[in-house]
């Protein structure tokens, strides 16, 4: 499986063999489209792909172009295995948190249950892995890690606060962010109980590699789950985590 693997990742266009190299910045299993094109967002400078692979589009390209140039990255990816694409969200989460390993990313308000996802199979996720060592420089996955939590996770978060609980302190966010959608309470509810997991897997990834005040604002706009439900062990092992972050 592995030399299978390995094969399939040598056949891939360099974008694409970029994007599941940085599948390993990433504490989940389960991404959206939404996610994917967060992640494989070009760098600022990027050599074009030799023909037939896509070529990248400028940073300030439309939102369009940006969508059918990272849908055909994926399109790579699941053809050579290594991602597998899953069904609509439809009733039930077939996607729990609570899954040990298989944390779900963010999502959006109102379309997490219609929007197309994928998940990184093990052992894809072992390759992303050993190439990412082996050919990327640690800071292309530390940029990537903070583009997803940044753009998708913190927004998600500050939105479900801004709801939930309007008048909780809050402080300054690290860098400026996009202004995001407020949900419904309704939402916001899901939102949180869904995606408690996923947050707190960015919460530990961000610890871990020194950026605490991102790590901090993630555990503490986790605040209002604890008025949803009594996960104690969880709860305190996220305030400890934050305690830590609050004396760096």
């Amino acid at each position: 499986m592995r030399e299978t693997l390995l094969a399939a990742y040598n056949g891939l266009s360099p974008a694409a063999q970029r994007l599941v190299r940085l599948l390993d910045a990433l504490p989940v299993d389960h991404l959206s489209e939404a996610d994917i094109i967060c992640l494989a967002a070009p760098p600022p400078q990027h050599a074009p792909d030799a023909p037939p692979a896509p070529v990248p589009p400028a940073p300030s390209a439309s939102a369009a172009r940006r969508t059918t140039w990272t849908r055909a990255l994926i399109d790579e990816l699941v053809a050579a295995g290594l991602l597998q694409a899953r069904p609509p969200h439809s009733g039930a989460d077939p996607h729990p948190d609570s899954a040990p390993g298989q944390s779900r990313g963010p999502g959006q308000y109102g379309t997490d249950r219609s929007t197309r996802w994928w998940t990184i199979p093990p052992p894809a996720r072992d390759l992303a892995h050993d190439r990412a060592a082996a050919e990327d420089d640690p800071a292309a996955q530390r940029q990537a890690l903070l583009r997803m939590v940044d753009l998708r996770v913190w927004p998600a978060v500050l939105a479900a606060g801004l709801c939930l609980t309007l008048h909780q302190h809050r402080g300054r966010y690290p860098v400026p962010v996009p202004e995001p959608a407020v949900p419904t309470e309704g939402q916001a509810r899901r939102w949180l109980l869904d995606h408690t997991g996923t947050v707190a897997a960015y919460a530990r990834r961000l610890y871990a590699l020194g950026y605490f005040e991102r790590a901090w604002h993630l555990v503490n706009g986790l605040w209002p789950v604890w008025l949803l439900r009594k996960d104690y062990a969880l709860r305190l092992e996220l305030d400890l985590l934050a305690w830590h972050c609050a004396c760096r």
